[in-house]
């Protein structure tokens, strides 16, 4: 929709915008309502388009993009099913995750990841078990909103690069892509920043505040291994498609977006496929 109203009055292709070589003017007033609670683009600057010849997954990012309005209804969310309740809603945590720790986080961001990280923590679950819970469903389109406000104040960082890659090869749902691959990263970003990654676990009530970092870094990638396997989100190794004989290119397709420097720790085409080969053999 997003992409509609840029390039329905100015014409081009998205990768033209992406490249620098079309301006973001002209752009028609947008009005989002969201039906699933995960991507918060309501509130986010960002388009995502797969490009259809490359398989890649293109990112059009402007201040232009920015709906002038977002109208957040949980009764519309009612029906959307578990499953996707599940993958939308762990996009929203990661969102939340990657504004919060990547290299150009700020205060805002972090102030809104850490209140959207304990709010869909606690009401997923909830809104998974039964998708007509009013109460369930607001936290989470809530949650997601604010997620939507911490990453599109900063940016999101390497599970995003991998799930996005993953999803331009295979058609992966987004947030079922980021869920197989978000605590392998968590895993190798914490050796960058041990104390903020142990605050990540005491948000999301994986520890207590009395819990030392190192403890606490333990209870994180451990809680959000336990949370997305309570959701019934599959593991890399059983998504459809999914070849090992792939990886280079996975690896290629997240190295080249980019997010990817945004990442709190600096990584590199080494680093991705030894994550991927991490979350290919769990």
């Amino acid at each position: 929709g997003k992409a509609i109203a840029l390039i329905g009055r100015n014409g081009g292709t998205p990768i033209e915008y992406v490249e620098g070589q079309r301006r973001y003017e002209n752009v028609a007033p947008i009005i989002c309502i969201p039906t699933t609670a995960g991507t918060g683009s309501e509130v986010t600057r960002s388009s995502v388009i797969t490009e259809a010849a490359t398989r890649r997954k293109l990112t059009l990012k402007d201040a232009a993009l920015r709906p002038v309005l977002a109208v957040l209804d949980p009764e519309l969310t009612f029906t959307v099913p578990k499953s996707v309740t599940a993958a939308t809603g762990v996009d929203a945590l990661v969102h939340a995750i990657e504004g919060y720790t990547c290299k150009v986080t700020n205060p805002i961001s972090q102030a809104l990841g850490a209140k959207a990280m304990e709010i869909i923590v606690s009401s997923l679950p909830e809104a998974c078990q039964d998708g007509r819970n009013e109460e369930a469903r607001y936290n989470m389109l809530l949650g997601s909103l604010l997620a939507g406000l911490c990453f599109g104040s900063a940016d999101v960082a390497a599970v995003h690069c991998l799930a996005e890659a993953l999803g331009g090869l295979y058609d992966t749902p987004h947030g079922v892509a980021n869920a197989v691959f978000l605590p392998f990263v968590l895993k190798f970003n914490a050796e960058e920043n041990k104390a903020m990654h142990a605050q990540l676990a005491r948000y999301m009530k994986f520890a207590a505040e009395s819990d030392s970092d190192e403890k606490a870094v333990e209870q994180l990638i451990q809680g959000i291994e336990t949370f997305t396997r309570s959701l019934d989100i599959p593991k890399l190794k059983d998504l459809p498609g999914v070849r090992k004989e792939d990886f280079a290119k996975i690896v290629e397709l997240a190295m080249q977006n980019g997010s990817t420097p945004s990442n709190v720790r600096t990584v590199t085409a080494e680093d991705y496929l030894h994550i991927l080969q991490e979350a290919y053999s769990a």
